[in-house]
């Protein structure tokens, strides 16, 4: 349907070719190829082999929409590419060039794109096109990178590969920049910035002038071309690619975007004999650049070279910087592809902008040596710093979260950041919240979690656990267990994710508990680690990040498992000891009074099956082993309200015929009342738990009293005088659940009913009564209604129930001029319930009626009225039961309203309705603490967020559609006091909600609820007997048509649709009288 979709989109622009798009991609069989394809490309250890049809999806992306008008991930122009496990999937794609405008108006076969992946939400694509063909990279955080390259243009044959599969091309690199040339960095910010990360919703742009030498130029040319114009062609596409790829990362991690300049041409130079280098190419670049173009026309200069693998920025944070920032190169012998983008170019510009290296294997002094030896990010120095300090064979895409502190502090300084194009993207940015600090046992592995959200909800977060302490003399280069500073742990690639384990799951499965890269500490040692949450929002990526302590305790742990150990089988229904080497883990200062026990049944990946959710750390215990028949069990043990943790070493099985699970026996009951009683069994052996269910006996469905209780009675409530009641029970076993055994009692009969309140039958009888003392009554006819007063002497918060109906009975709450404020009206035998806070002082009446003429001379209902006195903060709307979405008030517009949050897990709802849609503010002031404000819709999605922090006031603006909205304010980590209040304010721009009609005549008219669930209540005065009301929904169809009732016409919408609708009044003759909107929920 999509396919479709989109090629009818494209035939409205005159292009219809996209219903072939699928078939852009053919795949080859390799065997059916005589020569060597890789005798350029670096040739992967797993790949797949296809044939792209350039001509066509390079005419089809001419299409695509630019970046500018619609995002990638709103994009509805949809192309598949080709993934490493040889199936293809589809992006949403826009074009995102990344060359100026003039540039690009003389080069227009050269172009970039970005796009959002759609089968598989979590990827991204950069990509560009131009007479060097396709060439594509997919950023996943499920799966490593993906690159597509051309491999024999001549057939137009192209190579899909994961960037783990290319192992062996970078041995012999070395970065020559020197980290003490590092400029001197102002102390002053740009106003209004927060440091640390790509937090602020900026994109920076910055002017590139990327020249490139003869030699460079010569490696991608083939003779064929017979114009200067057309070999800077070709050398300035394979610089597109070079940048659409840069700038995917860059883009992601810091907010940054480099644009090759307009006469970027200029600087491209054809032949070795005629360029300006000879053995020397910092200074030599600068000056070029400087004279050629103008060091007023570009913010950040490079030169590309094939030559000896090596570079050097030439300084390090120096963007921006006249008589610097045009002094890096890169050099390469074979100068494009992945290693050519990651390890080289995106190195050296990441000293440009002002990242130092960030390896450990040797120290030098710049506090960002927070990797253990090579590193494997990109400031590092993977896979050529010789075996016994190299953490893997190339650095993974993306920054340590040091280098992207560096570089975002960079480009939000003054200088930095002064020659940027800002562009606000509207991008939220995501929070990160790293947890508590924890102390933890020595050489026992641990578990870091942390937590992310995002109000933009197609971005799709990653998240990276990094070690945060640099290497200082005396620091091992290789992580050590002894060793009581320094990196410890190697950073591991970003994933969706927000827990990873210390060490690697592998590696505790494995029974070491560690690995060469992530070795636990047998010392006391604090470990400093940073969570970062990237939004990975194409056009201008987000980031946020937090810090917390691990505390390594030398007085305690080892903390292991220690059986099961060895490859046991065990029966299911038997039962087991589990053991564990406490070594003083419930002592101080770990403090673990309590253990978490799992089961795995695949081998430890996962532990979905709980034995005990929390039991003493005591060293032993004994289970009953569930009916979970496995070869792969395996057993955890973690620390409860901590973080470590530890896996048995070895896969044991499960096996065996379970024993059957035995009906409960022993069945009573006792306590007995008229409205409740306790029922009892004795208990099953071999069971784990219990369900409870009753009713009455004339009655033929169940009510669940309890399922999964580990007790053997439970307590029954809620329950109808003089009635018998059938109760059951049945026992959950690890084999499964037994048949139920049944049982009987029969509650109590009724108090003695009193008319000692009577006549009380209308408001001016009221029978006046205390609050907070329980009374009893009857309603002894058909047209019995009990009306009592009551007087509140200071502000109070109400509580009115209505117990041990006999029949459908329902109550009425007025204030002293006779006015209704609430009313209860569950239906049945239901009690009701009255709840108000901060009611004024003075005289209320409550009335107490049968529903329809329902009654009882023998079962009297109890009614208490409760009041307490309100201190501190009064409020209409801030009351016992706005914790929940359910208990939501609803708050006038444009109206202030005080609340209070006490305590600290206080949550306060309110809800509010919009008739007629357009913008609106909500502003939270007068706050005593830091709060915050979310926004939900209807369906309670999250729909705007504000978190000012401190005690600044809160807003939210918002176009809201006509509907219902929900208002959650919150105390922020707990945030709260008792004594002062906030000040909430829906205020409307556009948007407005219906006020009071105006009638006509006589007409007075009352509608009630709004919004509605299931029925309207219509109270009409001043019309005629042959009056009618009519409800109409928003495409004018009638939908009900009923006469004017005296006094309340009730109207069924249950069945509506939730949505808006017009209620209607007209006289006899078809005119109308009044109409009013309302809102069905």
């Amino acid at each position: 349907m999509r396919k479709i979709t989109l090629l009818f989109a494209l035939v409205l622009v005159g292009y219809g070719a996209l219903s072939q798009q699928s078939d852009f991609w053919t795949p080859v069989n390799e065997s059916t190829i005589t020569k060597n394809l890789f005798t350029v490309h670096v040739k992967p250890t797993v790949y797949k082999l296809y044939r792209l049809d350039e001509l066509s999806i390079a005419r089809t992306l001419r299409n695509s929409p630019s970046e500018k008008k619609v995002s990638a991930a709103q994009s509805s122009f949809v192309i598949s590419v080709p993934v490493a496990n040889g199936q293809l999937e589809r992006f949403s794609v826009v074009a995102a060039p990344v060359m100026d405008a003039a540039l690009a108006a003389r080069y227009p076969e050269i172009q970039s794109y970005a796009g959002q992946g759609l089968d598989n939400p979590t990827s991204t694509i950069r990509f560009d096109v131009s007479p060097r063909g396709f060439h594509g990279m997919i950023l996943s955080s499920n799966r490593p990178t993906i690159y597509i390259d051309p491999v024999d243009r001549g057939a137009q044959y192209y190579v899909v590969f994961s960037r783990q599969e290319v192992v062996d091309y970078r041995n012999v690199f070395q970065c020559f920049t020197q980290e003490n040339n590092k400029l001197q960095q102002p102390s002053v910010s740009i106003p209004g910035e927060a440091l640390r990360g790509a937090d602020d919703g900026r994109l920076r742009t910055y002017r590139l002038a990327l020249a490139a030498t003869g030699e460079y130029s010569t490696y991608f040319l083939n003779g064929t071309e017979t114009t200067d114009a057309q070999r800077k062609a070709k050398v300035l596409a394979a610089m597109n690619t070079l940048m659409t790829r840069t700038n995917g990362i860059y883009e992601r991690d810091f907010g940054i975007r480099m644009n090759l300049i307009a006469n970027n041409d200029a600087i491209i130079y054809l032949t070795a004999s005629t360029d300006p280098w000879t053995n020397e190419y910092n200074t030599k670049t600068q000056q070029t650049i400087d004279a050629v173009i103008g060091s007023a026309n570009y913010d950040i200069g490079h030169l590309v070279h094939r030559g000896s693998n090596n570079g050097n920025a030439g300084c390090i944070g120096c963007v921006c910087v006249a008589g610097s920032k045009g002094s890096g190169f890169t050099s390469h012998t074979t100068p494009e592809g992945d290693p050519f983008v990651v390890d080289y170019t995106t190195h050296e510009m990441g000293h440009q902008f002002g990242a130092n290296h960030t390896f450990s294997f040797q120290t030098e002094g710049t506090g960002a040596n927070m990797e253990p030896g090579s590193g494997s990010t990109i400031m590092g120095y993977a896979g050529i710093t010789g075996s016994t300090t190299d953490v893997q064979p190339h650095s993974d895409d993306y920054f340590h979260a040091k280098s992207v502190e560096q570089v975002t502090d960079y480009i939000k300084g003054t200088t930095g950041g002064g020659c940027a194009v800002v562009t606000i993207t509207g991008n939220s940015t995501p929070t990160a919240n790293a947890g508590a600090n924890f102390t933890i046992p020595k050489s026992t592995p641990f578990v870091l979690t942390g937590t992310g959200s995002d109000a933009n909800a197609a971005d799709v977060l990653t998240y990276t656990w990094e070690q945060y302490d640099n290497y200082a003399s005396g620091s091992s280069t290789v992580p050590s267990a002894t060793a009581t500073s320094g990196p410890q742990f190697r950073s591991v690639t970003y994933s969706t994710s927000p827990s990873r384990s210390f060490p690697n799951l592998a590696s505790v499965l494995g029974g070491t508990n560690t690995n060469k890269w992530e070795v636990l500490p047998s010392v006391a040692r604090t470990l400093n680690f940073r969570f970062t949450v990237r939004d990975n929002h194409i056009g201008g990526g987000n980031n946020n990040s937090d810090d917390m302590q691990v505390i390594v305790s030398a007085a305690a742990g080892p903390f292991a498992v220690t059986a099961p150990n060895t490859a046991v089988t065990w029966a299911p229904g038997s039962s087991q000891a589990i053991t564990w080497s406490v070594n003083s883990t419930n002592a101080a200062p770990v403090n673990c009074a309590n253990v978490k026990i799992s089961l795995s049944t695949d081998g430890g990946n996962t532990f979905p099956i709980v034995l005990l959710a929390s039991t003493a750390n005591d060293g032993t215990e004994t289970i009953t082993v569930p009916n979970n028949v496995t070869t792969q069990a395996r057993v955890k043990i973690e620390g409860v309200g901590n973080i470590f943790y530890d896996i048995s070493n070895t896969n044991f099985t499960i096996s065996g015929t379970p024993p059957t699970c035995t009906a409960p026996a022993g069945l009573a009951s006792s306590g007995i009342t008229t409205s409740g009683a306790t029922v009892s069994w004795t208990a099953v052996s071999g069971a784990n738990s219990y369900d409870v269910d009753y009713k009455t006996t004339a009655s033929s469905t169940w009510v669940n009293a309890a399922t999964g209780t580990t007790s053997v009675s439970v307590n029954l409530s809620g329950l109808a005088a003089s009635t018998t009641y059938d109760w059951r029970v049945r026992a959950n076993c690890a084999s499964g659940s037994s048949t139920y055994t049944a049982a009987q009692f029969t509650t109590t009969g009724t108090i003695t009913c009193t008319n000692a309140y009577e006549a009380n039958e209308t408001l001016a009888t009221a029978a006046a009564v205390t609050t907070n003392t329980a009374l009893s009554a009857a309603i002894g006819s058909a047209t019995d209604k009990d009306w009592y007063s009551f007087t509140l002497s200071a502000t109070s918060n109400l509580n009115i129930s209505l117990t041990n109906l006999a029949g459908d009975y329902d109550i009425i709450l007025y204030n002293s001029a006779g006015t209704e404020l609430a009313r209860s009206e569950n239906g049945g035998t239901t009690s009701e319930t009255i709840t108000r806070s901060s009611s004024a002082a003075g005289t209320y009446y409550i009335q107490v009626f049968g529903y329809n003429g329902a009654f009882s001379t023998t079962v009297c209902y109890g009614l208490n009225i409760g009041a307490t006195t309100v201190t501190g903060c009064a409020s209409t709307y801030d009351n016992s039961s706005n914790g929940t979405f359910a208990g939501a008030p609803q708050v006038p517009l444009n109206t202030n309203i005080t609340g209070l949050i006490s305590p600290s897990a206080d949550d306060d709802y309110y809800k509010f309705v919009i008739t007629t849609g357009g913008t609106i503010t909500i502003t939270l002031s007068t706050l005593p603490a830091d709060y915050d404000i979310r926004l939900f819709n209807s369906a309670q999605t999250q729909v705007g967020i504000s978190q000012a922090g401190g005690t600044s006031s809160e807003t939210i603006n918002y176009t809201a559609a006509a509907g219902t909205y929900y208002i959650r304010v919150y105390g922020y980590s707990g945030a709260n006091n008792a004594t002062s209040c906030y000040t909430l304010r829906v205020a409307t721009g556009t948007a407005s909600r219906e006020g009071a009609p105006t009638y006509t005549g006589t007409l007075k008219v009352n509608v009630f609820p709004n919004p509605a669930i299931s029925t309207l209540n219509v109270n009409i005065a001043g019309t005629s007997a042959r009056s009618v009301i009519k409800v109409v929904d928003v495409n004018g169809r009638l939908l009900i048509t009923k006469p004017v009732a005296a006094g309340n016409t009730l109207l069924d919408v249950k069945s509506f649709a939730s949505g808006v609708y017009m209620l209607v009044v007209t006289d006899e003759q078809g005119k109308g009288l009044y109409q009013y909107k309302f809102i069905k929920e």
